[in-house]
Formats: C-alpha cells, structure tokens, sequence
C-alpha cells in the first residue's frame, strides 16, 4: 500500500526524475518526467506535487493512489454499499428490464409502437419504422 509521505519525499529529492511517479503507479507520467528531467519545470511541478500530497487527506489519497489494492477495494465497496441502497441490488438487468417494460406499457396508451429490429418508438399508425426503415410488426 502506497503511503503519502514517502510519495511526498520521493517527489521533493527525486521529483525532477519523476520517481514518485513511478512509485504511485503512474508510468507514463513518470516517462515524461524522465525525458524532462533536465528542465526546470519537472522539478517545479515535483515540488509543487510533493505539497499536494501532504495536503491532502489519507482517504483521498487512497482512493487516488490506491485503487489498485484489492483489500482498499472491497473495503471502498462495502462502505459505498452502505450509503448507496441501489448498489445493494446486483440484478441490474432485470431492474432495467422492469424499467423498460413499465415505460413501454406507459407509452402504449399513447398509441405507441417499438421496432422489432432497433427498437425505435414510432407512432402506430407508421407501417415502417423511422429510424432504420424496416417494416413494423403490428
């Protein structure tokens, strides 16, 4: 697990080398780094982004930096679970066929058809279907 500080450290003594880059698991960025070490501006912006580490709070940095943990995965996972009751239910495709179905049978009443082959809504006096013109099953 990837902590701030030594991300913070690596970013002030090691920066224009984009070591802390490496560290964090930002590779390409830590490249960029490598091929401007010789400039100014990468050790400006290491410095800068060594402040900004220590700034910032050990959950934002987690959830930043360490995403790639499975343990602080799961752990960010059940605590979203906890706050969000739409994760709780996993069936996602069957709640959105509910959801389908219950606006298809809303919109029939307005004299409303679907395409059987795109499953564009056109009007049920239509004999071919506006979108991708195939003829309407009615």
């Amino acid at each position: 697990m990837r902590n701030k500080y030594v991300a913070a450290l690596l970013a002030f003594f090691l920066g224009s080398f984009g070591v802390h880059k490496f560290y964090l698991g930002r590779y390409f960025q830590g490249l960029i780094y490598l091929l401007f070490f010789w400039s100014g501006l990468a050790t400006f912006i290491s410095i800068i982004e060594g402040i900004i580490y220590l700034s910032m709070v050990e959950s934002d940095f987690d959830r930043k930096y360490n995403y790639d943990n499975p343990g602080f995965y799961y752990a960010f996972q059940n605590a979203r679970r906890e706050f969000d009751p739409f994760l709780h239910n996993f069936d996602y495709k069957e709640k959105l066929n509910k959801m389908k179905e219950k606006f298809r049978n809303h919109t029939e009443a307005k004299d409303v058809t679907y395409c059987s082959n795109c499953g564009t809504q056109n009007s049920k006096s239509s004999t071919f279907c506006s979108n991708c013109g195939s003829m309407i099953n009615i």
